[in-house]
């Protein structure tokens, strides 16, 4: 076989000897004797740039010989041997040079990746460092991830490093990374830390970083929203969408402290939402008791919004959510809403949808000689 098809092979085996390899090299002493059961039947071919040269012995020369055998179990039990032993302030540097002067995709992945690991592992706030000053293309690639564990390990340095850090297009992003780590613990420190930022756009931050809290904590967030004015419709529809699967009678009762009715209108079909996903009968009944029209179709629509799709247990329940959006008070939303779930309705039981639209005043619907009334009847 020539050298380039043995390079092919290794190529494309690379992958699933990565996964492996990268295993074995968790269990220490057995990392020669996996890499040989892992590599037995593929080659690859590690290329050098140029000669690695320095007054020491080179940390990676052991690659160059072992790949002039043709050894590639050599090659990956070697590229593990040299990650491990190298001291942790070092392993930049090394996966910079791995990534400069090596061009063999296998055991160019496999050192990369192995690298990365550990640095992630026992030195992200040295990955981030390297990551930022461009040395490394990989690094760069995968800073959120350094970010995230960062804020894991010490959360008060990493914000002391991004702030440092020099301005880039991911940097915002960044930022509000971290700031979401922080509001999982305390939404109104992370508000409190996000107000206190230069040059960044902190309003927009807060507004995503309290939607990403309100998943987990929806009061909490709600009230950081109402101080900073946040009550846009969406931002109320999906806190109050998470607020409802947890303490609906809460929520509802919250939703007055609303100033702005296209806020309680995101808000209540946020309720009707999250109500709706696990009790569509009692969600049903509920409405009956809103006495405003306009929020009675609102959460209705939040309610229905639950029922879309054909799995089996929506299509047990067809029949009710089509009766349920004809109770619509709105008749705009209601013609859509009923439209919408009887079309589903026509393609699971064709039969028993055209009978209720005949026989509850929706001809129309199957029939496209009925006019279609105007939308205010």
């Amino acid at each position: 076989m020539s050298v380039f098809a043995k390079w092919l092979v290794g190529t494309v085996m690379g992958c699933f000897c990565l996964g492996l390899v990268l295993g074995v090299a968790m269990f220490g002493p057995r990392d020669e004797a996996g890499a040989s059961d892992v590599a037995r039947s593929s080659r690859s071919q590690v290329v050098w740039r140029k000669p690695l040269g320095g007054g020491k012995r080179d940390s990676l020369s052991g690659l160059r010989d072992r790949d002039a055998r043709g050894d590639i179990s050599g090659v990956a039990s070697e590229s593990l041997r040299v990650v491990r032993q190298t001291p942790v302030e070092e392993l930049g540097e090394l996966l910079v040079r791995t990534e400069r002067e090596l061009v063999g995709d296998f055991p160019k992945a496999l050192i990369v990746e192995a690298i990365f690991d550990r640095m992630l592992a026992e030195h992200p706030f040295g990955a981030f460092a390297t990551a930022i000053g461009g040395a490394s293309h990989f690094l760069s690639s995968r800073k959120k991830e350094i970010v995230e564990r960062m804020a894991e390990e010490d959360f008060e340095k990493a914000l002391e490093q991004l702030i440092a850090a020099p301005r880039a297009k991911d940097s915002h992003s960044l930022m509000e990374m971290l700031m979401r780590h922080e509001a999982d613990r305390d939404p109104a420190r992370a508000a409190e830390r996000i107000r206190g930022l230069s040059g960044y756009d902190s309003k927009r931050m807060l507004g995503y970083v309290l939607l990403h809290a309100g998943k987990t904590h929806p009061e909490a967030a709600f009230d950081q929203m109402l101080e900073n004015e946040i009550l846009g419709e969406g931002f109320m529809r999906e806190v109050f969408k998470s607020w409802a699967a947890t303490d609906r009678d809460v929520a509802l009762q919250r939703i007055v402290a609303l100033p702005d009715p296209r806020g309680q209108l995101g808000a209540v079909e946020g309720v009707g939402r999250g109500w709706g996903a696990s009790d569509l009968r009692g969600a049903a009944e509920y409405a009956e008791k809103i006495s405003s029209p306009r929020m009675r179709s609102q959460f209705l629509v939040g309610v229905l919004e639950t029922q879309n799709g054909h799995d089996e247990s929506k299509q047990q329940r067809r029949a009710e959510t089509v009766r349920l959006a004809a109770s619509i008070p709105d008749a705009s939303t209601r013609r859509t809403e009923v439209g919408r779930f009887h079309s589903y309705w026509m393609s699971e039981d064709k039969e028993a949808a055209t009978a209720w639209a005949r026989n509850e005043g929706f001809e129309w619907l199957v029939d496209k000689t009925v006019k279609i009334p105007p939308p205010t009847q």
